[in-house]
């Protein structure tokens, strides 16, 4: 018998698949994926599942059968169990999970599906890619603002309990790891989850061909990178893309008062958004968390420079 949440969510939505890839966004927390979210929405058809992995959401708790984060982190067979449950997504048969029709997300009839993956299967995404058939994103932010938006990080002593994340580290890496987690400052401790959540995707598992999308880059050419993403992910023109790019995300609420400031139009140079971290942190500080990538061979960002290094932007 379904629940009432389960029930509204039945109501919510009919989902046929209409032929089109699914699109998995593989992103870090405040990294823009709220807004990246809401441009992919404005397809027709769309429908968004938002951190359909996070273990806030009781639906996914109990498909996956855990119960906090450390369970979720060290999830025994994987590949597996993330099938059942994703398949099960696929054919509208958690309906929890679906939008009501009164959110922004909600919509009746679809056909297409996109996934913001936060917290879970960043070092799977070959396999989500061979296994349900995705076209996916990496969705990253420069480390530092991301680790400053931030008070704890709820996954960072159980990944090296994950045997399919232990194995991509060196003896060295997972040394260099356990030192920081059991006595580093939580800057320092930012930084790592950080490389953690993005060292497969960014360097074991790098593939030139797959997106690299930057919260900088979204932030600064928001109409340059829709126009590289349509044909890429195989959408169609989005008509109200002067509205999207000005109004804030859902996500903005808990954003700085600077912040939203910016999306009301109180400012109006979108470097600010990119670039007001540099005021937060010492140059000792950046030149430790520049530290800290080199460890796991990160290269993505460069000291001095908010934007990300050369090979992984999008615009020239």
């Amino acid at each position: 018998m379904l629940g009432l949440n389960a029930l509204k969510g039945r109501l919510s939505n009919i989902h046929t698949p209409g032929g089109l890839p699914d699109i998995f966004v593989f992103a870090t927390p405040r990294s823009g994926s709220t807004f990246l979210l809401e441009l992919l929405h404005a397809q027709p058809g769309m429908k968004t599942y938002n951190e359909p992995l996070s273990v806030r959401k009781a639906a996914m708790r109990r498909a996956l059968g855990v119960e906090n984060w450390r369970e979720a982190t060290i999830l025994p067979n994987r590949e597996e169990k993330y099938l059942s449950y994703f398949n099960a997504l696929k054919t509208n048969k958690i309906p929890e999970l679906n939008a009501p029709l009164y959110r922004r997300r909600g919509r009746f009839l679809t056909s297409r599906l996109v996934y913001k993956i936060i917290h879970g299967g960043e070092d799977l995404v070959p396999w989500f890619e061979e296994s349900l058939g995705a076209l996916s994103i990496i969705l990253i932010r420069h480390p530092i603002p991301t680790v400053l938006s931030h008070t704890h990080f709820p996954r960072l002593p159980y990944y090296l309990d994950q045997p399919g994340l232990q194995n991509l580290l060196s003896a060295d890496q997972i040394r260099f790891t356990q030192h920081i987690i059991i006595y580093g400052s939580p800057f320092e401790q930012g930084i790592v989850d950080w490389c953690l959540q993005n060292v497969a995707p960014l360097v074991c598992h790098y593939d030139p061909g797959r997106i690299v999308l930057s919260y900088e880059e979204l932030t600064l050419f928001p109409r340059e990178i829709v126009s590289f993403l349509t044909p890429k992910l195989q959408l169609t023109p989005i008509k109200n893309l002067d509205r999207l790019i000005t109004r804030p995300s859902g996500s903005t609420t808990d954003s700085a008062q600077e912040t939203r400031e910016f999306f009301d139009g109180m400012a109006s140079d979108r470097y600010f958004l990119v670039e007001k971290w540099k005021r937060k942190v010492t140059g000792r500080e950046e030149r430790r968390a520049f530290e800290i990538l080199n460890v796991y061979g990160i290269d993505c960002y460069e000291m001095d420079n908010f934007l990300p290094a050369q090979k992984f932007r999008l615009i020239p």
